[in-house]
């Protein structure tokens, strides 16, 4: 093919078919590893409520005691 009909194409256009020539695998180790990231800020974000959680209630349990 002539060289031209390609310099038509925007970078979005060739992303799109380089990205439909992936294989399935590929594109399923992709879509984990996004997941994993977003479960990782998740896991954080519980991780600090429960932490939080947790000192409240040493703090009432400290509060009852003394009373």
């Amino acid at each position: 093919m002539d060289d031209r009909f390609f310099e038509s194409w925007n970078q979005e256009m060739k992303d799109d078919i380089m990205y439909s020539a992936l294989d399935e695998s590929i594109k399923i180790i992709e879509y984990l590893e996004e997941t994993n990231q977003k479960q990782h800020k998740y896991n954080i974000a519980i991780l600090v409520f429960t932490i939080i959680s947790s000192l409240c209630g040493i703090i009432s349990v400290v509060s009852l005691f003394f009373k």
